[in-house]
């Protein structure tokens, strides 16, 4: 190989592993936000530090009120105040890793065994001036609730759906 060939291909070497660097790092610098349960502005905008409490949906039929209600070791979802599912939990089992809080729930619905796995994270807050006043409403805070049919399902994050809920105080 002669010289200049060999120039040639150092030069269109350099060239690949500047460019490809170059967007590495435009790749690498863009921001990419998600909130943790303890983030500042997810605590600023009134909501709360844990999963517990009633949530609505967002997604469903405004006429119909779809209620996620999560107390001590059992979550409930209610459609019009009528029950519609009932899970249960060992709250030593829940498993929080700053973003997310993952559930084993089981039912015993019809006399049958069922497992769900949930994650849930806090999912968008808006941190308008009028949200950090002391008459806070928690329309802000929202949760994204993940739903695996298995433990190693939601292990590698192929969840079977997801629905965004609100606080409801």
């Amino acid at each position: 190989m002669n010289s200049f060939n060999l120039f040639k291909l150092n030069v269109v070497t350099c060239f690949r592993a500047v460019f490809f660097g170059f967007i590495f790092l435009l790749i690498s610098a863009i921001p990419v936000y998600s909130l943790d349960w303890k983030d500042k502005e997810w605590i600023e905008a009134g909501c709360p530090l844990d999963i517990f409490g009633q949530w609505v949906s967002l997604s469903f039929d405004t006429k119909n009120e779809k209620l996620l209600s999560v107390e001590q070791n059992k979550i409930s979802v209610l459609i019009n105040q009528i029950p519609e599912q009932e899970y249960f939990f060992n709250k030593k089992d829940m498993v929080i890793d700053g973003r997310f809080v993952s559930l084993k729930l089981r039912s015993n619905l019809n006399g049958k065994n069922n497992n769900l796995y949930l994650k849930i994270r806090p999912h968008l807050v808006n941190t308008e001036s009028g949200s950090k006043s002391l008459n806070i409403i928690n329309d802000n805070c929202l949760i994204k609730v993940f739903e695996f049919e298995s433990e190693i399902n939601a292990k590698f994050d192929k969840y079977l759906q997801w629905n965004i809920y609100k606080f409801k105080k």
